[in-house]
C-alpha cells in the first residue's frame, strides 16, 4: 500500500484511536525504554565504551582502505575538528580499542586500525543493535498491518495481504 507523504500521520491520528487493534499496536511503541540512538549509547556504555568511542570504532571498521583511515578522514566521518578526533583517538588507544600505525606510503600520515579488543567490542555491540532492529522491525510491521487493515475496513474493502 503506497502512502503519500503525511498519510501515515493521518492514518495514525484518524484510525489508530478508533480501532482497538490499532490502539494496542500503537500503544506498544511508546513503552520502549528509549529511542534507538539513546539505546545505542546505553549499549555502548554497558559494553564499557563511550558512545563517541563506538562511533570511532564504526568509522575505522567501515573505512574501505585496509590500512585504516587517517585521523583527518576520521574527523570528517565524525564531523569533528582534527584536534577533537586526535583526543578521541588518544582515549581509545589508552583504552586498548584502536592502534595507531604509520602510513607506509606517506610518512606524514597516521592510520588508525582496530585492536583485537576494539574488534570484539564492536562485534558485540553490532549483534546487540541487530537484535534491537529485528525487534523494531517486527513491531513496526505489526503496527503497519493493523493500520492498513483499519484503513481498508473504513473504506469498506477487505484487508489484503501486506508485503513485508
Amino acid at each position: 500500500m503506497y502512502l503519500p507523504p503525511g498519510r501515515l500521520a493521518r492514518l495514525s491520528s484518524e484510525h489508530v484511536g478508533t480501532e482497538p487493534a490499532g490502539l494496542r499496536a500503537a500503544a506498544r511503541l511508546p513503552h520502549r525504554p528509549a529511542p534507538l540512538p539513546v539505546r545505542s549509547g546505553q549499549q555502548a556504555e554497558a559494553a564499557g565504551i563511550t558512545p563517541a568511542q563506538h562511533q570511532l570504532l564504526l568509522a575505522v571498521r567501515g573505512h574501505p582502505d585496509p590500512r585504516g583511515p587517517t585521523i583527518g578522514e576520521i574527523a570528517g566521518y565524525l564531523l569533528v575538528r582534527h584536534h577533537s578526533a586526535v583526543e578521541l583517538i588518544d582515549r581509545a588507544v589508552a583504552a586498548g580499542l584502536v592502534l595507531r600505525r604509520a602510513d607506509t606510503e606517506d610518512a606524514r600520515a597516521v592510520r588508525v586500525v582496530l585492536s583485537p579488543r576494539g574488534q570484539e567490542r564492536l562485534e558485540r555491540l553490532t549483534a546487540s543493535h541487530l537484535e534491537e532492529l529485528d525487534r523494531l522491525t517486527s513491531e513496526l510491521h505489526n503496527l503497519w498491518v493493523g493500520l492498513e487493515a483499519t484503513d481498508e475496513r473504513q473504506r469498506g474493502q477487505p484487508a489484503g495481504r501486506t508485503r513485508r
